[in-house]
Order: structure tokens, then sequence, then C-alpha cells
């Protein structure tokens, strides 16, 4: 299956999302912080990432900059529970996004045929360079 990396400090939502994505059989690695994400991009080396655009009470653009200024072919979907943040011009390098009150199985399914997808068109899973291109809007 995949690694999937999910950064993000709200645990409620990423307990179950990390478990509903264990139990589908992918490795997960869940970061709270982002001091170190490049290093943890780079040791775990994920298939995609979910990112909670909103993180440690600020907006995190950075994180998603820095993420893609390495790796620009991995795939980071942004988390949301603000609406307003998937029209924002500052995400433009996300590759999708959802908002957090999507049923948690219909994300995992969503999440698995991004995995798919992204095998198929380019990179083998697990490469950290992704391979998944365009902009997804989950429901």
């Amino acid at each position: 299956m995949a690694n999937i990396m999910i950064i993000d400090a709200h645990t409620s939502f990423t307990q179950s999302l990390s478990g509903a994505l264990f139990d589908e059989g992918h490795m997960i690695s869940w970061l709270v912080d982002t001091d170190d994400v490049i290093e943890n991009v780079r040791t775990f080396m994920p298939d995609i990432v979910l990112l909670d655009i909103y993180f440690d009470g600020f907006e995190r653009c950075d994180v998603l900059n820095r993420i893609k200024l390495e790796y620009p072919r991995l795939p980071v979907l942004i988390m949301t529970a603000y609406k307003p943040h998937v029209r924002d011009s500052r995400f433009v390098q996300a590759d999708g996004y959802f908002i957090k009150e999507i049923p948690i199985d219909k994300l995992v399914k969503k999440i698995e045929q991004m995995i798919t997808d992204q095998a198929l068109n380019q990179n083998p899973p697990g490469d950290g360079k992704g391979g998944f291109h365009g902009h997804s809007n989950i429901r």
C-alpha cells in the first residue's frame, strides 16, 4: 500500500483518518509540528501528503511551499475546516483539497484513488516524487 504523511495538530480528525487509512493497509506518518517537515518527508518518502493549512494558529502556506520546493511532484492535499481557504491563490501549488466535514470512509476511498492514479501516471509508490497532476476537490 502507500506511505501517507498527515500534517495536522487537530487530533480527533487525524486520529480517525489515520486509523481508517491504517486499517486499509497504508503506512502513516503523523506530524503535529512543522519544524522538521522536509527531513520527515525525506525519511518517510510519502506517496502523498495531507496538510492542514491552518496549523499552529497560522495559515501554513510556507509548509506547502517548502515541500513543493524540495519535492515538486509529491502530491499535497490541503485539509481545511474553512471553506474560504480552498480558493486562496497562495495555495495554488497544492494538488487538491478537501473540507474536513467529508465522511472519513469517503475520504479514504478518494485518497486511495488519487494514489492509484498517481502510480499509473508516472512514479512507483514510495519514490517521494509523486506523480499526481491537476487540482482535485474531494466532496
